[in-house]
């Protein structure tokens, strides 16, 4: 058997890591004329924000188990059925 035919060492070319569709433009907040560093700060974070990617980091900070995002997409779920229902139930009253 041939050493280079095992998986190994394929010579498929590897595929680059997926970026969400936000992260491949790249997040730029440019300088004004004389704008102080706290105020372009300011902007920064706010950017951050919007985008979603403070709340990305936040989430991949640690491991979370498949069955512990089951069971909070689950506890989701239930909480949007049950607001939806107290909705739908204030609207008839």
């Amino acid at each position: 058997m041939n050493p280079r035919s095992h998986k190994r060492y394929s010579s498929k070319p590897k595929m680059p890591p997926r970026v969400s569709e936000k992260g491949k433009k790249g997040l730029r907040v440019v300088a004004r004329q004389g704008e102080p560093i706290e105020s372009l700060l300011r902007r920064f974070k706010r950017s951050i924000i919007k985008e979603g990617i403070l709340q990305d980091v936040k989430k991949h900070q640690t491991y979370e188990k498949p069955s512990e995002i089951r069971k909070r997409k689950e506890k989701q779920k239930k909480k949007n059925i049950a607001k939806f229902q107290s909705e739908r139930e204030a609207e008839f009253e």
